[in-house]
């Protein structure tokens, strides 16, 4: 896993929209592709978010910052997402 999924991982994890932002620029520029990017960072973020909660390491006002984060990164790699490259799993 390249070392910038794990930096995003951690800014979902603490909701800090900004950084995430910078972060996912910064892996878009580095050509990283957009489905990597959601799948091994943000959604990756949101597991790490869930299990902490689930284990009572992290409660509710803390949870609820952290999909605004991934909102945010999510924003910027729509455009690049296709209907071809995301797969629904529904």
């Amino acid at each position: 896993m390249a070392k910038i999924f794990g930096k995003i991982i951690e800014a979902v994890e603490y909701g800090e929209i900004e950084e995430v932002v910078e972060l996912v620029e910064e892996a878009l520029e580095d050509g990283e592709e957009a489905t990597e990017i959601m799948n091994k960072g943000l959604i990756e973020g949101m597991n790490v978010v869930g299990e902490l909660f689930k284990e009572g390491e992290m409660f509710v006002p803390e949870v609820l910052m952290s999909p605004n984060a991934m909102d945010a990164g999510m924003e910027l790699i729509k455009p690049y997402l296709t209907s071809d490259d995301v797969k629904t799993s529904g």
